[in-house]
Formats: C-alpha cells, sequence, structure tokens
C-alpha cells in the first residue's frame, strides 16, 4: 500500500486549525458530569435515568468513528464538516429545547453522541492532509485538543448553569456547535483540502482482519485491553482521591485529563522516533507499574501521581494507536483501520467502568479495582509485544 498523499492537498496550516476548532468545540461532552446534577433536578428524574443519556452518548460516539470512513468517501471534507456539525447542533438543541428525558436521551445522547464520533474521527482523518508539520505532530495536537475539552468545558458550563440554567447551556451550545462549523467548513474548503483515500474500498465488514491479521489482532486486543484498565480508573477517579483524603474531588477527574492531553502532545514526538511497536509496550507498562505501585502503597500522593500516569498513558494511547496505523497499513488507511478499531475503545469504555463499581461495591474500596487494572494493563503490553518489527510501508 501507498504512502502517497493526494496531489490536490494543499501545505496549508488552514486543515489543522480546523481539526483543532472541531476538537475543542465536541469536546464539550466532557463537561457532562457539570450537566448531570441540574439536569436530574429540572427534569425530576432519577440520576441513573439522566445517565442514560451520557451511556448512549458514548455508544453512538463509537459507531460515529467506526462510519466515518464510508461518509468519507461520500461526501467532500468541508460538506461532512457542515453536515455532521448541523446534526449535532440539532442533537443538542432538541435536548436543550425539549426539556424532557426523552428528548434528552435522543438529542443528546443519540444524535449528539454519533456527531462527536464523526467529528472526532473526521478530525483524526483530516490530519492525513499534508501540512508544514509532521503527521504525527497534527494527530497529537488534533486528540489533545479533544481532551482538552475536559479542561474547559466544565468550567464554562458551570458558569453559563449558574446564569441561565441548565437548558438555555444546552441552546447556546447547540449555537457555538454551529458556528464552529461554518468556521471550519470554510477553513477546509479555502484550503482546498481532501482526506487521501485508501487504496482499496471494502465495504463495513469485509476484510475485517485487514490484509496483516496479526497486526489488527493486537492491536484491537491490546486498545481493548488498556481502554478497559485505563477507564476503570478514570470512570473513578474523583472517588478514589475522596477514600484516599476525603479532599477536593474535583482533584480526580482534573489530573487524568493534564495527563491525556500531555501524553497526547509527547507521542506526536516519540512517535517520529520509536516505533509503534515500543510505544504501545512502553504505555501500558507505564500505566501498569504505578497502578501496581499505587495498590502496594496505597495514599494520596502515590495515587494522584497514579492518575496522571494513567491519563498520560491513555494520551499516548490515543496518537500513537493511529500513527501504528499509518507505520504498518499507510497514511491512507487509517480512516479505515482505525475506525474498526474504535469498538474496541468503545467496548473497554462501557465495560470498565462498570467492573470498577461492581468491584467497589462489593468491597467499599478501589483497591481491587487498582490491583485489577494493573493486571489487565500488563496484558495490554503482553498482547503489543507481538506486534510485528517491521511495520514500514511502502
Amino acid at each position: 500500500m501507498s504512502n502517497s498523499i493526494n496531489g490536490e492537498q494543499s501545505n496549508s496550516i488552514m486543515p489543522l486549525g480546523a481539526c483543532i476548532l472541531l476538537q475543542l468545540t465536541m469536546g464539550m461532552l466532557y463537561g457532562w458530569s457539570v450537566l448531570l446534577a441540574p439536569l436530574e433536578s429540572e427534569l425530576s428524574s432519577s440520576r441513573s435515568e439522566v445517565s442514560i443519556a451520557y451511556s448512549l452518548a458514548f455508544i453512538f460516539v463509537t459507531v460515529g468513528c467506526f462510519v466515518t470512513h464510508r461518509l468519507l468517501h461520500w461526501l467532500a471534507l468541508p460538506k461532512l464538516t457542515i453536515v455532521i456539525m448541523t446534526l449535532g447542533a440539532v442533537g443538542i438543541g432538541i435536548a436543550g429545547f425539549g426539556e424532557n428525558i426523552f428528548t434528552l436521551i435522543l438529542g443528546y445522547g443519540i444524535i449528539f453522541g454519533f456527531a462527536s464520533g464523526v467529528s472526532y474521527f473526521l478530525s483524526v482523518s483530516a490530519c492525513s492532509i499534508r501540512s508544514p508539520l509532521p503527521h504525527s505532530v497534527s494527530l497529537s495536537i488534533a486528540v489533545g485538543s479533544f481532551a482538552l475539552g475536559g479542561v474547559v468545558w466544565p468550567s464554562i458550563y458551570t458558569t453559563m448553569i449558574n446564569w441561565m440554567g441548565v437548558f438555555p447551556t444546552l441552546q447556546v451550545s447547540a449555537i457555538i456547535i454551529i458556528i464552529s462549523g461554518i468556521i471550519a467548513y470554510y477553513l477546509f474548503l479555502y484550503s482546498n483540502a481532501e482526506v487521501p483515500k485508501p487504496d482499496n474500498n471494502t465495504g463495513f465488514f469485509e476484510d475485517l482482519l485487514t490484509s496483516k491479521p496479526r497486526v489488527m489482532i493486537c492491536l484491537w486486543l491490546g486498545f481493548l485491553l488498556l481502554a478497559f484498565a485505563a477507564l476503570m480508573i478514570i470512570g473513578h477517579a474523583a472517588g478514589m482521591v475522596k477514600e484516599w483524603a476525603d479532599k477536593d474531588i474535583t482533584l480526580g477527574p482534573m489530573l487524568p485529563n493534564l495527563g491525556y492531553i500531555a501524553g497526547a502532545l509527547l507521542a506526536g514526538q516519540i512517535c517520529r522516533f520509536l516505533s509503534g511497536r515500543l510505544v504501545t509496550v512502553g504505555m501500558c507498562a507505564l500505566a501498569a507499574i504505578t497502578l501496581i505501585l499505587a495498590w502496594i502503597f496505597p495514599g494520596l500522593t502515590l495515587g494522584l501521581i497514579m492518575l496522571g500516569a494513567v491519563g498520560i498513558s491513555f494520551g499516548i494511547a490515543s496518537t500513537a494507536y493511529p500513527s501504528t496505523i499509518g507505520n504498518y497499513y499507510g497514511i491512507n488507511e487509517i480512516p479505515r483501520i482505525y475506525g474498526r478499531q474504535s469498538i474496541s475503545y468503545g467496548l473497554g469504555g462501557l465495560l470498565g467502568p462498570l467492573a470498577a463499581a461492581a468491584i467497589f461495591d462489593g468491597t467499599l474500596s478501589y483497591s481491587i479495582s487498582i490491583l485489577t487494572a494493573a493486571l489487565i494493563a500488563s496484558a495490554a503490553a503482553l498482547v503489543h509485544l507481538y506486534l510485528p518489527r517491521n511495520q514500514v510501508t511502502t
């Protein structure tokens, strides 16, 4: 397969600017934790009922990632951008104007969740466009921008909710999405940017294991295990901090998010010089070692270090996996192959937090959850060791 990039693409920084804008905007998905309590109060619903919307959003993010490579065959990059951002605005607008549990689930959970997945993967795919920056660096900036939403949107949403209420906040969010979509559309349009097409055109479920089944199985299973382990921890970070010290639990979600951003940006550099096999083994080993230490020596200081390290590991993964896929299959194949791999992330993201919750309910402590996550992260490192050493595609 070829690494060639479509000759019609420009060497402009504008496509990367569009990717950053899209990721920062749709990163509002990470503001959900701030929306939860006000929605529960306004809708007079239980927390579990309201949480259905976020659970569905997570599922449909994965669906959106999976189908993006096909959508890019049907619509040019600028057109798909404006269509999917309009869809996202409609979804969150339905949630904001409907003001009931059904419209929240439909608008936020299904429609906005799907749009978030497509916009995320669209941005990852657009990093294949030739730019003044190396591919792995562009990729790390794009995925880091989405994670930055976990830092900026909770505080933005808190201010907006205190000022105008939760439903008007969702309505304003819809306006923000559509404005960002219009700007990104023109950035892509005026740069003549188009995502490189894969060298072969297969259907959704054709050639599932690809021409390199060993690579696909290792990456898929490794990502499943790492996502399971990381989200066992990240999904319960606030509760862990409270167990260790009964202090401000906002430290819990903040450290993994900051670590994720740092890891994504770091991976953009190290993936230029180290093989994907070495990077993926190393990031899993980092998580496993710090988890084991936090289990052996429980306490706030080492616990906080562990939370940051798990975030760094997961952030490295966000850049390392697509970069590694590009090395094995060619840059043009990233949307198709990584789209399939996103299913493993979705499964891990759903099952990991549930497993940690079940263990906590049975033990009233996160100690066994931390040990379990350490063992699973170690298994992920071993899986990645089976990746072929020769990964250069010509």
